[in-house]
């Protein structure tokens, strides 16, 4: 799925679009999709098919100007609804996500331990090869992916043991809100 969501929401009372970012296979898809069943928060994730037929559509959409993004942040504020738009943007577009930063979204960062994230994204059946590539590349850049999530926005959110977070810890953490 690549877009969930009610039309309402009661716990949340006002526009609010929140960007999830991070290390590869550490939940950011599977909060936002927790968050809109269990909130009623509409969630995009960016690398689903519905997006983007291929990873290589995905990066050249995301390649847009800050004024295009700009339309997109104004178009999901002005729907009303929260949202979490989550997406593993490659270093390459810090720009970007600078861009969506400004334009009023709420930039966080799922961080874990690598190689239990390492571990989830190969049972997961994904390419450990684009896991380390991805990974590296965070590393390599991570003194200006760090200026846009502050350590306060960086959320520890997979232990060594391979468990997470309790999703509604994240959400309270996102939100400052129970559920």
């Amino acid at each position: 799925m690549g877009y969930s969501g009610a039309s309402t929401m009661e716990n949340v009372s006002r526009p609010v679009v929140i960007f999830l970012a991070g290390t590869p296979s550490t939940g950011k898809s599977e909060f936002g999709e927790w968050a809109a069943q269990k909130h009623e928060i509409a969630h995009i994730d960016a690398e689903q098919a519905v997006w983007a037929p291929s990873v290589e559509s995905l990066h050249s959409f995301w390649g847009i100007s800050p004024d295009q993004v700009r339309h997109f942040m104004e178009h999901l504020l002005r729907d009303g609804r929260p949202f979490i738009f989550n997406w593993g943007f490659p270093p390459e577009f810090l720009d970007t996500v600078r861009a969506v930063r400004d334009a009023g979204a709420e930039l966080w960062w799922f961080n874990g331990a690598r190689g239990a994230a390492r571990t989830k994204h190969q049972q997961a059946g994904k390419s450990l090869s684009d896991f380390d590539v991805q990974t590296g590349k965070i590393d390599a850049h991570w003194p200006a992916i760090s200026t846009l999530f502050p350590p306060e926005r960086v959320l520890p959110v997979l232990r060594e043991d391979g468990t997470f977070l309790a999703q509604e810890s994240i959400y309270q953490r996102l939100l400052g809100r129970s559920g």
